[in-house]
């Protein structure tokens, strides 16, 4: 059984093999996969990379990316764009994977919408005709989510906001997303200033908080909400930000 190697970098220590027959490759790559019923939906040679093939393979119920030996032996999870320096491989790479990403778009606000509207909380945009919402998945100890979060008031002027929680940190991310949500219900949707306030305060890593802040049903809200927006495995990590029309 081959392993699969989920670090971009260690694509260059592959050892292209000679060009297997289709069939051949395909075998390869299930058992690579540890999948028999993977399906190859496309492969495209690159010229940078040292010649490795972008694929595109359905596994289960997912469409991911790999960049691939000439065998189908060896497998790169693409996880990250690898900033390719051939630039027609940069455009193709571009145009395969914004096809994944169009699909797990998609899964994901059908999973976002699946979920209760009261667990989110809702801020209107600055221009109350606006007609976008954007939903933002976070954590308030995750430092790539308060990076995000600065952002808010550019949010607010472009779209109105829904904001849900699912940390990856501790129980103190728990209990700041609680309070987040608790206190921007508390305001109206239309008080922008009172949401930024409230965000600002709880996503600065050195507010303290304490178990004693919330009570045991709102932190096993949190908890149900990111086990929920886990378990279909199209929200992978935080921050997670997508735009649509109402």
């Amino acid at each position: 059984m081959k392993k699969i190697i989920y670090v971009l970098a260690a694509c260059a220590a592959f050892a292209l093999g000679a060009n297997a027959n289709e069939a051949e490759f395909v075998k390869n790559l299930k058992q690579s996969l540890n999948d028999k019923n993977a399906q190859l939906i496309s492969i495209d040679k690159l010229n940078s990379l040292n010649g490795l093939n972008l694929l595109i393979v359905r596994s289960g119920d997912k469409k991911e990316a790999f960049l691939a030996s000439d065998d189908g032996k060896s497998l790169v999870a693409v996880t990250e764009d690898p900033k390719l320096a051939d630039g027609a491989d940069a455009a193709l790479f571009k145009m395969r994977t914004q096809i994944l990403k169009d699909a797990r778009d998609a899964a994901a606000l059908e999973l976002l919408k699946s979920i209760n509207p009261a667990r989110f909380a809702y801020i209107e945009s600055f221009d109350k005709n606006n007609p976008y919402v954007t939903y933002i998945v976070g954590d308030p100890e995750c430092p790539y989510c308060a990076e995000e979060m600065k952002r808010i008031t550019k949010y607010l002027r472009n779209s109105n906001v829904k904001l849900i929680f699912a940390p990856v940190h501790g129980k103190s991310a728990f209990i700041k997303s609680a309070l987040v949500l608790k206190q921007l219900k508390a305001l109206s949707p239309s008080d922008q200033k009172g949401a930024i306030d409230v965000i600002e305060k709880y996503y600065d890593k050195d507010v303290q908080v304490s178990d004693a802040d919330v009570s045991k049903a709102e932190l096993d809200a949190v908890y149900a909400d990111t086990k929920t927006l886990f378990s279909k495995g199209v929200i992978k990590s935080v921050p997670y930000v997508i735009k649509v029309k109402k």
